[in-house]
Parts: C-alpha cells; sequence; structure tokens
C-alpha cells in the first residue's frame, strides 16, 4: 500500500512541477536546476566506484588463505580497483552527462509548450502537466505488471 501511496504522491509531485515554467524561474534557479542534479550524479558515481572497491577488498580479505600461504583467488580484486583518476572521469562524465540533460530540458520543454499551444490549448501547461500524470501512471502499471509475472 505504502508503494501505491508513494506512487501517487510522485505522480502527483510531477505533474504540479511541470505546471512551472522554467522561463519564469530566476537565472539562478536555472542554473541550480542544471548544476545540482550534475554534482549529485558525479558524487553518487564516485562514491559508490569507491565503495565498491573497498567491499571487494574486504571480501577479498576474508579469503582463507589456500594450503600454500598465499592470499587466495580473490586477492586480484586489489589489482582491479579503479584508480582515483579513473573514478574522477567516469563520474565528471556522468556529471557533464545530467548537466547536458538538464540544460537541454529547456528547450525541450520550450518546444512541446509551444506545439501544445499551436494545437490549440488555452493553457498548455495544463495539457503538459495531464500528460505528465498520464505518463507516470502507465510506467507504474506496466512496472507493477512486470513484478507480478
Amino acid at each position: 500500500m505504502s508503494s501505491l501511496v508513494t506512487s501517487l504522491g510522485l505522480t502527483a509531485a510531477s505533474g504540479a512541477f511541470t505546471l512551472l515554467d522554467p522561463e519564469d524561474w530566476p537565472a539562478g534557479v536555472r542554473t541550480a536546476y542544471v548544476v545540482v542534479p550534475a554534482a549529485a550524479a558525479a558524487a553518487y558515481v564516485a562514491c559508490q566506484m569507491g565503495t565498491s572497491h573497498r567491499s571487494e577488498t574486504h571480501v577479498a580479505s576474508q579469503v582463507s588463505p589456500d594450503p600454500q600461504g598465499s592470499a587466495g583467488s580473490a586477492s586480484h580484486h586489489h589489482d582491479a580497483a579503479p584508480s582515483p583518476r579513473a573514478i574522477a572521469l567516469v563520474a565528471g562524465a556522468v556529471g557533464l552527462g545530467t548537466a547536458a540533460a538538464g540544460a537541454a530540458s529547456f528547450p525541450i520543454d520550450r518546444g512541446i509548450r509551444n506545439l501544445v499551444a499551436r494545437a490549440g490549448a488555452r493553457h498548455p501547461r495544463r495539457w503538459m502537466a495531464a500528460g505528465v500524470v498520464v505518463v507516470c501512471l502507465a510506467l507504474d502499471a506496466v512496472e507493477r505488471r512486470s513484478k507480478d509475472t
């Protein structure tokens, strides 16, 4: 039940957020809309890559030694750990990709709004919000069905 409540709440929030026109936002809010998720995504990836490496190293240290006294077959995981440079490159790429998607969302939003307005809608953002709600509910239904099978 709580997952249904959560899903409906997130769907309602998505619809409500769609009612807001990004062109009305101050420049700082538009910048934050792009930068904050990008920084969060980059930080998450960096933490996950570092945590994954530490947990593999911990597991490798727990492997009991074989009779010849070597560290066991899992000891090679330490050598395969991503370097800090590799972590930074991957996290940076994810951050840049996220920022690019956020920045691209502004002209996409404007284009959809203009398309809906040209189709004759008096309040295009309301129609966009309704569309977002329908899409969210449909995706949720598909996800629930896939879990049931």
